[in-house]
């Protein structure tokens, strides 16, 4: 039945085994040099025509560092994943066909498309395990949420976070010694929640946070008021700190240089990432609005990144520093939001957020009570 009413997930797109040939020109190049540049390039498509092998005329002539000693040699390319005026022009191009000369921000390319795999679409028995898993995981999703609220409202009514854990089957995890700068570590650092847990007076539970597909809820045990300790007692963590601030520094300067590698030649992504002993890793599509990727986590310039991307500007400009290091982000494809999945998803999660707020507004409320409630103690009774 999910085969059936979602065609367009299971669509292979058309893939096109493409060759080019780049002649540079810079940014601030004049008019007069932009011209004898097409001209050049004119020369060149020229020469193909009369009979010169393409691949040979590459190896000479063309100035993408990335592709010329392999003769211009791209691999397949699929819709969207170059440039949009270069992504137009291979498109539009017939079987061993050789483009004019296309202008982008590197300067004049001459292509031609030398095979072509027409868009299919991948059978039922190709797709059924991707379909059970992925089925699977919504379940499973559709079950986490349910279990984490009914978790919570345990909790809130009992004010017992470790029994009730116990009795759901969750961990609780005791971590001493959290500053409000370096986050907790459950939340990807989040700075925001940081802030909401730092609120908390001690044995206050808090609300239940949600980030990405993980849920948490959080008691503070105790608040130590804030000193400068001596240097003995904390030498181990500024150790710790001093190399790993080194550490980034060093591994940030590197990525800046692989994005401004990559600026110059979009088209070589791949092959700069090998030339540096990297790979990318694809994750698996994500909302604009989600705030929380998978290995980089949440935070403002993640909320920046995800904002800004394009097909048109697939590139991110700036490293971004996770958990695990430094990380330099790349939009590979844009999946188009469908009707068929808003149908889907809009009733479950317009119940979570009414759970969400309605947890919200109680706790509010029971609070702003508690704060104008006084309390008076009976000796005689005791």
């Amino acid at each position: 039945s999910y085969y059936n009413s979602n065609p367009k997930q299971f669509v292979v797109p058309e893939k096109r085994h493409v060759r080019h040939i780049l002649l540079k020109t810079s940014k601030d190049a004049d008019s007069k040099t932009r011209e004898e540049t097409r001209a050049k390039a004119e020369t060149v498509k020229a020469r193909i025509q009369a009979g010169e092998d393409f691949a040979t005329v590459a190896k000479s002539e063309s100035q993408d560092e990335g592709s010329q000693s392999n003769g211009g040699d791209l691999g397949f390319l699929s819709a969207g994943s170059m440039g949009t005026d270069f992504d137009k022009a291979v498109f539009r191009l017939d079987l061993n066909e050789l483009s004019s000369p296309v202008k982008t921000d590197q300067g004049y390319h001459i292509i031609k498309v030398e095979e072509i795999i027409p868009e299919s679409q991948t059978s039922f028995e190709d797709s059924a395990r991707q379909i059970v898993d992925k089925l699977a995981e919504d379940k499973a999703r559709r079950k986490i949420v349910s279990e984490s609220d009914n978790f919570y409202e345990s909790v809130y009514r009992s004010e017992n976070l470790v029994d009730n854990a116990k009795k759901f089957g969750f961990d609780v995890q005791v971590v001493d010694n959290v500053l409000r700068e370096s986050g907790l570590p459950f939340s990807q650092n989040d700075p925001k929640i940081s802030d909401e847990v730092f609120q908390l007076r001690s044995g206050e539970i808090s609300k239940l946070f949600r980030f990405g597909d993980d849920y948490a809820v959080v008691q503070v045990l105790e608040k130590k008021k804030e000193r400068i300790p001596e240097l003995d007692e904390v030498r181990s963590i500024v150790e710790k700190d001093y190399i790993r601030d080194q550490t980034i520094l060093s591994a940030t300067k590197k990525a800046e240089s692989i994005i401004e590698e990559i600026t110059k030649s979009p088209n070589d992504f791949v092959v700069i990432a090998k030339n540096n002993k990297l790979d990318w890793i694809d994750i698996d599509p994500i909302s604009r609005t989600s705030g929380f990727v998978p290995n980089l986590g949440k935070s403002a310039i993640i909320s920046e990144m995800l904002a800004s991307l394009s097909v048109a500007a697939p590139l991110f400009p700036q490293p971004i520093v996770v958990p695990e290091g430094v990380a330099i982000v790349r939009l590979s494809k844009v999946d188009r939001a469908s009707d068929e999945l808003f149908a889907k998803e809009a009733a479950a999660f317009g119940a979570w957020v009414s759970e969400v707020r309605k947890t919200e507004l109680l706790k509010g409320w029971i609070r702003s009570l508690r704060d104008k409630a006084s309390v008076e103690i009976n000796q005689k009774l005791l």
